[in-house]
């Protein structure tokens, strides 16, 4: 049974655009893939998606700019960058756009899979930490849910 997820895909390598649909379909409710980023971008402005995996670089928008369209709109969806050249620069640029991971390119559909999976878990667990911060009325808890909260965020930017 395919999970209830959609996942955009933006590549402008359409070798590895349609290797990644053809992983990701079996799996997900919706999986649509585009090698143009303009493409790309007249359909996150009409909706959201569960996740997004953008290649970092592209002639026509480099994926890092891509994200900054993606949160200039105000969506939050996770976002995972696809590279050739996972260096610290491009590791320290994805974490400062909120990209929640990176994967490196050749990868094996299982590393993939994972990835994918491990960013779904940590949407999860920040939704679920949200939401016990905002449901308890206790203040006191609140703020030690709050307190929980930047320490998470924390980590995911790589600040600690």
């Amino acid at each position: 049974m395919k999970r209830q997820k959609s996942i955009l895909i933006l590549d402008d390598e359409n070798d590895i655009g349609e290797i990644m649909l053809d992983i990701l379909s079996p799996v997900y409710q919706e999986v649509i893939y585009c090698s143009s980023p303009v493409r790309a971008k007249e359909i996150i402005s009409e909706r959201s998606f569960s996740m997004i995996l953008t290649d970092v670089q592209m002639p026509e928008l480099p994926g890092p700019d891509f994200v900054k369209y993606v949160r200039s709109l105000g969506k939050i969806d996770p976002i995972i960058f696809v590279t050739g050249n996972a260096s610290a620069p491009v590791l320290l640029s994805a974490l400062r756009l909120g990209a929640c991971d990176v994967i490196e390119k050749p990868f094996s559909p299982q590393d993939l899979l994972q990835t994918i999976e491990r960013a779904f878990e940590l949407e999860k667990r920040r939704y679920q930490l949200y939401e016990t911060i905002f449901t308890k009325s206790d203040a006191e808890q609140s703020i030690g849910g709050q307190k929980r909260m930047i320490g998470l965020l924390q980590v995911i930017n790589g600040k600690k």
